[in-house]
């Protein structure tokens, strides 16, 4: 499941929230041991995340660009000393242009819509400048001198920042931009004090303002040691006017201190201390949601899908085992499939727009990996490792079917019988983090080519098998998600298939060198529906077999192969099928040789690959790009030095090849490469592979997973498989973009590494976060995929849920699905978007 990041600009990253302990720090670095430059880190097949800075991590926010922002006591990160505040790449590399060296700590961390950062702390100097314990950073660290310096008494320990660009603080000072102020103050943009906002917070020991949460009405929950706010008794918490006057309306009565809050979409207010409290939006305490722990929750953070992920000090969550991190579903249960093991205090997190999960604090080992002080989790909570099978046990033989599940599993198939130092006869399954899925072994009894991931969960596999465990299966199974074999599904062919094509509306086209599929006559191709019978209507009738084949938006279908003859008319190797079979005779390509591999661009234009010198009666040295009449695009020439077996492509449009070449796009690259939307090598990206690289995958997080026959890629040994790093962010959104009574457009904005998609996503609805209904088909937006007419429920949590499939594998012949939750609330009364993410 993906996550989206959101409420950058309103929510702080907050870190110690009382006064800091004192604690030993984090194991000092050898910098020796990170020798790797930036550069070198691109495409690392060392992919695990590990910045691995030597002190506390008190705060984290990630930028809408996806890189990372990281604050806290260390004065070493990613094997370079770099004192308190940093800023990642997605890989985890250091930023060396982002420098701003404050000379104390770093508590807290909030940014503007303009990228410009406050930075809250102990520290009197930063970014070569006199600043006390505040400051605001322009876009590249440098010091932003049009924010006054305002110099608090005492330590500032949360931000916000209003959608009219004024700043709230809140800590432990009672005296702030020259002014008397009990623990809250609000700024002008400029950094004078705004003197209309005094909600006379009492001044007593131990009542300071420790969280901030703006609701997206404007108005202002705080939470603290405080019995009552301007006279008006709120226990711990309480609820501000816009104009800093207290909202009477709401009334907390559980006992104080809180240390951190967060907002569900619905307005009801989570607050944290030794458990997570639920109120209502009137303040009163809701019973139906009770989460204790044994120690200090000491942040907290709502992700997309309305789960709360929450992080301390804590051994027991309701009395189960959860080593200082732990998620909430939406009613306050415990999600028993994430269960991280951290082995000391967590003080921060982050969200990625990918949904994988920042942990900052003072632990040295994250699920037995060292990891000091800074880690990354995926979705499911797995550590975000190196994803290495083993260097001499990854696999024996070669990958060639490459599969991504939305819960980041990947299955894979090919010609091995190990895999990670398993006995797996040609298929097995990868969990998120590297490790093989002891669950999981259907023991087909020869190669596998493809595979295809149901949107119920089932796996489709084709290759050279005629038996799956103990049941015949020949060429053609469909698999349970345990593995077992599903055997309503009927039919079988009697060669090798290449590829299966997964149709929205169910059916399933199959794809390779047979002859019969079932009792009937299909040579290379055939049609079946859900349960696996044969569509007698459509037959294409190649003379040779197909490799790949592509599903156009309008239900057309790109093949390519062998064949000299299709549909009963002259094709060499390269055809368009009418949705029913029948030949499209507008089309007519006419390569040379095989077409082995085929992508479908946004803009309708096909990228091949192959075997091929020409197509079109123009020169093409195994990759071209055609237009959507078929004709070549004349101004896309990679002109790679040998064969093309595979394609990735990306969502901002760039293209990853893989094959038996060592040149292409102008520049030597061996085995693997990424090509810009105009051809040319990416001079970014050289994972450099020892042999071919048969089948790629990209994962939601812009990751790449290559199978082949290589022993070293990306300057690591890996047999066979591996995964690649990138350092750029892949970055997504899910938005209503307006609302009225009879419909709403819902958008999902995406762009990065990512995947694109191979057909048009789905978007589903559930009322409760189960059981999800289609909604109907998203359709292409200039910078993603829209649906109009949505018609969303009114004054009630709803969720939104977008699959959508991305081709992978050896000819691209697999495919698998990407998914994306969010909950929702639509405020009937205004008519507006009332999430907390906006």
């Amino acid at each position: 499941m993906e996550m989206l990041s959101g409420g950058a600009q309103h929510a702080a990253s907050r870190g110690t929230t009382m006064p800091a302990r004192t604690v030993a720090g984090c194991r000092l670095l050898l910098l020796l041991l990170f020798l790797l430059s930036i550069d070198a880190a691109a495409q690392s097949a060392d992919d695990g995340f590990a910045p691995d800075a030597d002190n506390s991590v008190n705060a984290i926010v990630v930028q809408p660009n996806g890189k990372v922002i990281v604050g806290g006591t260390f004065t070493s990160i990613d094997g370079q000393g770099w004192a308190r505040l940093a800023r990642l790449g997605a890989d985890g590399s250091l930023d060396a242009t982002f420098h701003p060296d404050p000379n104390d700590a770093v508590r807290a961390l909030a940014l503007r819509p303009d990228r410009k950062l406050y930075v809250a702390g102990d520290f009197g100097m930063i970014a070569g400048q006199q600043r006390s314990r505040l400051a605001r950073l322009n876009p590249d660290g440098s010091l932003d001198e049009t924010f006054q310096d305002v110099n608090p008494n005492g330590f500032i320990s949360a931000l916000a920042v209003q959608t009219d660009g004024r700043l709230i603080v809140s800590g432990a000072f009672d005296f702030i931009g020259g002014q008397n102020r009990n623990y809250l103050a609000r700024f002008h943009a400029n950094g004078s004090i705004d003197t209309s906002f005094n909600p006379q917070v009492p001044d007593v020991e131990g009542g300071w303002v420790t969280g901030l949460a703006l609701q997206p009405d404007g108005k202002l929950i705080i939470c603290g040691g405080f019995s009552s706010i301007g006279g008006h008794a709120s226990s711990g918490v309480a609820r501000l006017n816009a104009d800093g006057s207290v909202d009477v309306t709401f009334d907390s009565d559980v006992l104080p201190p809180f240390f951190t809050l967060a907002l569900q979409p619905d307005g009801k207010v989570l607050a944290s201390k030794f458990g997570v409290y639920r109120l209502n939006t009137d303040g009163s305490l809701d019973t139906s949601f009770d989460v204790d722990t044994d120690r200090e929750v000491s942040t907290m953070a709502m992700q997309a899908d309305g789960s709360l992920v929450i992080a301390g000090l804590f051994s027991l969550v309701n009395g189960e085992v959860r080593q200082g991190v732990a998620r909430l579903r939406h009613d306050g249960s415990l999600d028993a499939t994430f269960h991280p093991v951290v082995d000391r205090e967590i003080r921060s997190l982050g969200l990625q727009p990918d949904g994988k999960i920042l942990l900052g604090g003072i632990f040295t080992t994250v699920d037995g990996q060292t990891r000091f002080c800074l880690s990354r989790l995926h979705a499911d909570g797995s550590l975000d490792a190196t994803w290495d099978l083993g260097a001499n046990a990854a696999t024996n033989d070669n990958v060639y079917a490459v599969a991504l599940q939305p819960d980041d599993k990947w299955v894979v198939g090919g010609m091995f019988t190990a895999i990670g130092g398993q006995s797996r006869n040609y298929l097995a399954r990868i969990n998120a983090d590297g490790s093989v899925d002891t669950a999981f072994d259907p023991d087909p009894d020869s190669y596998v080519d493809a595979v295809a991931v149901q949107p119920d969960g089932k796996l489709l596999i084709g290759g050279f098998f005629g038996m799956v465990g103990d049941v015949i299966k020949n060429h053609l199974a469909r698999l349970y998600p345990d593995g077992v074999v599903d055997g309503g599904f009927l039919t079988d062919v009697d060669g090798a298939v290449y590829a299966v094509l997964l149709q929205p509306d169910g059916k399933i086209i199959v794809a390779g060198d047979f002859l019969l599929a079932g009792s009937q006559e299909r040579r290379g191709i055939t049609r079946l529906d859900s349960l696996g019978n044969v569509d007698v209507s459509f037959n294409p009738d190649p003379n040779g077999y197909i490799d790949t084949v592509v599903l156009q938006p309008d239900g057309k279908l790109v093949v390519g192969g062998s064949f000299t003859r299709i549909g009963g008319q002259v094709r060499n190797y390269i055809a368009r099928l009418n949705a029913d079979g029948s030949l499209d005779a507008t089309y007519d390509p006419n390569a040379d040789a095989g077409v082995s591999t085929l992508i479908l661009q946004r803009d309708g234009k096909l990228v091949a690959g192959g075997y091929f010198t020409a197509i079109g009666g123009i020169g093409r040295q195994y990759i071209a790009r055609l237009n959507a009449d078929g004709s070549v695009d004349e101004a896309y020439d990679p002109h790679a030095s040998a064969n093309v077996h595979t394609l990735a492509l990306q969502s901002d449009g760039k293209v990853i090849v893989g094959g038996a070449f060592t040149a292409i796009g102008g520049q030597p690259r061996n085995h693997i490469a990424r090509l810009g939307v105009d051809g040319s090598a990416d001079s970014s990206f050289d994972a450099n592979a020892d042999s071919d690289a048969i089948g790629l995958g990209l994962q939601a997080d812009g990751k790449l997973v290559a199978g082949g026959n290589f022993f070293t890629i990306g300057g690591q040994t890996r047999h066979r498989i591996a995964r690649l790093s990138t350092p750029q962010a892949s970055l997504q959104s899910v938005d209503i973009l307006s609302y009225d009574v009879g419909g709403s457009i819902v958008s999902w904005t995406r762009s990065g590494p990512g995947p694109e998609l191979a057909e048009r996503p789905q978007l589903l609805f559930s009322s409760a976060g189960d059981g999800y209904e289609p909604v109907g088909t998203m359709q292409r937006a200039d910078d993603g995929w829209q649906y109009v007419g949505f018609a969303p429920p009114l004054n009630q949590n709803f969720w939104l849920r977008i699959r959508g499939r991305v081709s992978s594998g050896i000819y691209n012949g697999s495919s698998g699905l990407i998914e994306t939750t969010r909950l929702f609330y639509l405020d009937g009364n205004e008519g507006i978007l009332a999430n907390g993410f906006e």
